[in-house]
């Protein structure tokens, strides 16, 4: 189990490909976000870092910085509706 929470803690996420995957847009809100103003979004951890699950390529969510507040160690299941989560699952398998 350690294995697996430990995989990929050190990975740098690319910001530019990460909004390519997301179209540039808030994957809650659908809001458009603009790259260059780094305070209007964050890259979220899909899993909650709280409980040691590493950021990566595939469970990281672009999120708009109001959006990012509202789920904060939030489960996915707590935040998003069914169908959001199998878009969050079906991108990361992509």
């Amino acid at each position: 189990m350690a294995d697996l929470l430990v995989k990929g803690v050190s990975q740098r996420i690319n910001i530019a490909a990460l909004f390519d995957r997301f179209g540039g847009k808030c994957f809650k809100t659908g809001k458009i976000l603009n790259i260059a103003d780094r305070d209007s979004w964050a890259v979220d951890h899909t899993l909650p870092s709280r409980w040691l699950y590493p950021l990566t390529e595939d469970t990281a969510t672009l999120l708009s910085a109001e959006a990012n507040n509202n789920k904060r160690d939030k489960w996915p299941s707590e935040f998003y509706t069914n169908e959001e989560v199998k878009k969050i699952i079906n991108r990361s398998a992509s």
